[in-house]
């Protein structure tokens, strides 16, 4: 998020200059609203890039104590996945109507959005891109994780993937991991983290290519990008609940990689704009939980292997996620936005989601969302995921 936030606000700021129209920045997490009363009065649209409780307040106010007749447009995020019980839980979704914008960055969001909203007015817009000053190096031909080591990231399947064509190709790249362990598990189902980590490295070393997997722990972006050049494969087999889009994947292919991906969710963007050089590989779902299939992962990283040696990869990346052209989408929103009270129509699904997930709270599982990965209402948000 760190990365994601300024970058649409940069969007958003050009967005209105470009339309003539006068805007603030507010970070009403520590700026006292007082300040901005005058021009809050007068604001024909809300935009809010990040969400939280107090956020949440700071709308109910706009709408319930001010009344200002102007619509929200609201970023979701990883919210999407979870029915917006964030935004129910601090009482947001109450005040909210169908003249609101929703924006995803993938698909699945929409798909999400629907199983929650049944009037709600949503765009797919991806996280813009915005061009870095990237070293010139062509680097080592490696496979390449970049992420957080969790269970969901099913890092354990790009070693078991590996040792697969190790086995076919013997003087393969090594898989080089980047990233530390997050110890998250997987909070929306209730689940605490395995020695996730330790397991990674006690399986590659059952499989034999324990010297051939290198974790190398958080390290600097600046550092990642003068190792891998532009000869790498990125990796991800994540079936992650919120994994809405994958800045380290739009870095990856920015910087000239390719990569091999699950087809979930934000990765599949990818698919569909760089089809040349990102490989998807099918989702199957073993005792409810999504995974990629092991073989048809190995199959894809030999496919994308085969292209890197035989072709030169231009970086440069399809217009769809610059920053010239998420302005454009936003400018768009601007223009079309208008102000409607009728509310919003809450799905039975959701109403349900929502007792459902009051019920963890009261158990102290503020985090938790289904019973499992079982839950019909867990089933439905992850294969809109597909």
């Amino acid at each position: 998020m760190q990365e994601v936030l300024p970058g649409i606000e940069k969007c958003w700021e050009t967005a209105s200059d470009d339309l003539g129209i006068e805007h603030r920045i507010i970070n009403v997490d520590v700026e006292p609203l007082r300040e901005y009363v005058k021009f809050i009065l007068q604001c024909d649209m809300f935009i809010i890039i990040a969400f939280n409780e107090t956020i949440s307040r700071f709308m109910k106010e706009v709408r319930t104590t001010l009344n200002i007749p102007a619509p929200f447009v609201l970023h979701l995020y990883g919210h999407a996945t979870l029915g917006l019980w964030p935004q129910y839980r601090f009482g947001a979704l109450d005040i909210m109507n169908s003249g609101d914008i929703f924006i995803g960055t993938c698909p699945g969001d929409i798909k999400c959005m629907q199983l929650t909203c049944l009037n709600a007015r949503t765009y797919d817009i991806p996280y813009p891109h915005f061009p870095l000053d990237l070293p010139s190096t062509k680097g080592n031909k490696v496979f390449a994780y970049v992420g957080r080591i969790s269970d969901q990231k099913n890092v354990d399947l790009l070693i078991e993937a590996y040792a697969l064509l190790k086995e076919r190709i013997k003087n393969i790249p090594k898989l080089i991991i980047y990233g530390k362990e997050d110890h998250f598990g997987s909070p929306n189902m209730g689940i605490a983290s395995t020695n996730c980590l330790e397991d990674l490295k006690v399986l590659a070393d059952s499989l034999g290519v324990s010297d051939d997997v290198v974790f190398r722990g958080f390290v600097s972006r600046e550092a990642i990008y003068s190792e891998l050049g532009k000869n790498h494969i990125f990796l991800s087999a994540s079936t992650h609940s919120d994994e809405n889009f994958g800045m380290a994947l739009l870095r990856s292919l920015a910087f000239g990689g390719a990569a091999v991906v699950s087809n979930w969710g934000g990765h599949q963007v990818f698919k569909a704009q760089c089809p040349e050089r990102v490989w998807t590989v099918a989702i199957e779902f073993r005792n409810s939980h999504p995974r990629p299939i092991v073989s048809d992962f190995a199959i894809a990283m030999e496919k994308a292997l085969d292209f890197v040696e035989k072709n030169k990869i231009e970086a440069e990346l399809p217009s769809y996620f610059s920053s010239n052209s998420v302005t454009l989408s936003f400018k768009e929103i601007i223009k079309r936005a208008s102000y409607n009270d009728a509310p919003l129509i809450i799905t039975d699904t959701a109403q349900k989601m929502f007792q459902q997930q009051k019920f963890f709270e009261s158990q102290g599982d503020i985090q938790r969302v289904f019973y499992s990965y079982s839950d019909p209402f867990a089933q439905l948000f992850l294969k809109a995921y597909l």
